[in-house]
């Protein structure tokens, strides 16, 4: 053997043997149109969540289009962690016909996407932990952003899947993927190249029939389709990095896990001094103002003060802000600081985090009251709601970190989540709009409250109209509220004439419309 043939067989030894090209299955292609479709509609129906019932309609087609593909698979088992996803997924969802508050379709129709790739990532086996706890972030994190783009090209192979003249597959889709991203990026230069091009007549004339031809939603439809692409395959690649167990080689629990400790660079010392003066401040504030402040948990008012909104508004906002503050540092406190072991803190440290989870259910407990003083003399409205919710969830968790640091083994984190699902699901499911108006009207015909008819007439959604309509009936034969008539028939009308026909935009319909619809059409039909 000469030197030149001993040379060659080095470079050969030398050079890595070329990864076996994937495997694309029949179902993978099915699966890859059917996820370019969801997507489309998604785009057209972009944001999904102001169309109650398509979204609703859209989150359980992508939960068993999805359970579909895993069971064919046949990789994915079922866990409580995949279940608990699933569940709460479903539970939100509900509140697309239960409720018609936007804000409350877009925090559920978030918490469905997030759930539905936790699902796929946990089915596939890739959680950090065997249930929710320190790595939660982490798993979050893998599931909506490592795991999908790991496999982000393999939507576009799978949906030609092409072959050599060997029969071993062909790999196009970094190619296809790549020319739909250009695509992409090329929209809005063109667009503003057009409008400055636009000066030369010959050119706006062209520029001016191609637009007549687009006006018809074509134009619509290319730009939710374009958008379309790159979504379907964000979505599709969750799926294949489960598939070919890519959650076995990105953040394993142990990197996570030295990663996470690695921030924890503080000693208990700097979070005991960081905390002393905090609580040095609540004491002296509980001492100075104990008889102004907690009166309202004998439902009276201070000595000197005549005014219910002065006494409730004064501090509320403080208050809610310090107990967010605390919240906050908290979580600093627990992602920074070194621990003397792996369960707990030192006693020390356990009886400063102690002082400070009391400080703040006093601080919740009093805001809460003043609030309720509050709504006793003025009503209810969204932002007394929502500030009363958010508050009860900063006492829930405070509560929990109270528990944790008694009982090391507590799960704090799975404690958090389920407290929160069954918080946001009472004040989804309960439909609050509905529940603010028929408030604030039986008080008012009542007469316990003074009403603000506009901003019940003009600010609150289809929930509020049943209510409306109860209060015009109840005004009927009082000519002293002529004003406030006025302002219920302008918003009824408007009403009417916008929603009255379900055929108008179907996938817009709940169950708060339809009553809405019913209330109204009861009242034209007595009159």
């Amino acid at each position: 053997m000469n030197s030149n043939e001993t040379t060659d067989r080095v470079q050969e030894q030398a050079v890595p043997a070329a990864a076996p090209r994937r495997e694309t299955m029949i179902h993978e292609t099915v699966f890859a149109w059917i996820a370019i479709a969801a997507a489309y509609i998604y785009c057209r129906m972009f944001p999904a969540y102001s169309r109650p019932l398509g979204a609703f309609l859209l989150i359980i087609g992508m939960y068993v289009a999805g359970g579909i593909f895993m069971r064919i698979s046949g990789k994915t088992r079922q866990n409580r962690r995949s279940v608990f996803t699933v569940a709460s997924a479903m539970l939100f969802s509900l509140s697309f016909l239960l409720s018609s508050n936007g804000l409350i379709h877009f925090l559920a129709f978030a918490w469905a996407v997030g759930c539905f790739f936790l699902w796929i990532m946990f089915s596939f086996g890739g959680g950090l932990e065997a249930r929710a706890g320190g790595l939660l972030f982490y798993d979050v994190l893998k599931a909506t952003v490592v795991m999908p783009f790991a496999s982000f090209g393999a939507a576009f192979s799978s949906l030609l899947p092409l072959r050599k003249k060997d029969g071993t597959p062909q790999r196009c889709g970094s190619q296809v993927g790549f020319a739909a991203l250009g695509l992409f990026a090329a929209i809005i230069p063109t667009a503003i190249v057009i409008v400055l091009l636009s000066y030369d007549e010959a050119f706006g004339s062209i520029g001016a029939k191609i637009g007549k031809f687009l006006s018809d939603d074509i134009l619509d439809r290319a730009v939710a389709l374009l958008f379309a692409i790159p979504i379907s395959a964000y979505g599709f690649g969750a799926f294949i990095s489960g598939i070919d167990r890519k959650n076995e080689k990105y953040m394993s629990s142990d990197s996570c896990r030295k990663f996470s400790d690695s921030a924890k660079f503080a000693p208990e010392t700097t979070a005991c001094f960081a905390l002393l003066p905090l609580l040095i401040v609540y004491t002296v504030f509980f001492i100075s103002q104990w008889n102004y402040y907690v009166s309202a948990f004998s439902g009276r008012l201070p000595e000197g003060v005549e005014i219910y909104s002065k006494y409730a508004r004064e501090g509320f906002g403080e208050l809610c802000a310090v107990s967010g503050i605390n919240a906050a540092v908290m979580l600093v406190i627990s992602a920074f600081t070194k621990r003397r072991n792996s369960d707990r803190h030192s006693p020390v440290m356990r009886v400063f985090i102690g002082l400070l989870a009391v400080s703040t259910l006093i601080l919740v407990a009093t805001a809460l009251s003043k609030m309720a003083l509050y709504i006793n003399a003025y009503g209810l409205t969204r932002l007394r709601v929502y500030a009363s919710w958010f508050m009860i969830l900063i006492a829930a968790g405070f509560l929990i970190a109270l528990i944790k640091e008694i009982a090391p083994r507590f799960n704090a984190v799975c404690a958090l989540l389920a407290v929160f699902v069954l918080l946001f699901g009472a004040l989804a499911l309960s439909d609050p709009d509905r529940i603010i108006a028929e408030y604030n009207v039986d008080r008012y015909i009542a007469g316990t409250l003074g009403l603000d008819v506009e901003t019940l007439s003009n600010e609150y959604s289809d929930s509020a109209i049943p209510a409306l309509v109860r209060l015009r009936t109840a005004l009927e034969d009082r000519p002293d509220t002529e004003n406030f008539k006025k302002i219920i028939d302008r918003r009824l009308d408007v009403w009417q004439r916008t929603n009255g026909d379900p055929a108008k935009n179907i996938f817009c319909e709940t169950l708060p419309r339809i009553r809405a619809r019913r209330a109204v059409q009861g009242m034209l039909t007595e009159d």
